[in-house]
């Protein structure tokens, strides 16, 4: 990964947060939560804006893995996804 791909998440104290080409990476612990959900509906809000987003049903498939974490952030991005 590049410095040029890579943007360093700005937050009180630091974390680890980057977004890159392959989306946003970092710990789970400071990726669960506010982040997870700011950066999903920031995402929406563009694929909205540049016209992406209009597919035949409007439907937006989330994926997750099996880390422990998943199933909140997979919620928070759907919930995301509805407010945007």
């Amino acid at each position: 990964m590049t410095k040029a791909d890579t943007h360093q998440a700005e937050a009180p104290g630091g974390n680890s947060l980057k977004f890159a080409t392959s989306g946003l990476r970092g710990l789970v612990t400071e990726l669960n939560g506010v982040p997870a959900h700011a950066y999903t509906r920031a995402f929406a809000e563009m694929l909205k804006e540049d016209g992406a987003a209009t597919g035949p049903d409007g439907t937006v498939l989330v994926g997750q893995d099996l880390s422990g974490s998943s199933p909140s952030i997979a919620r928070l991005c759907c919930a995301a996804l509805r407010d945007a």
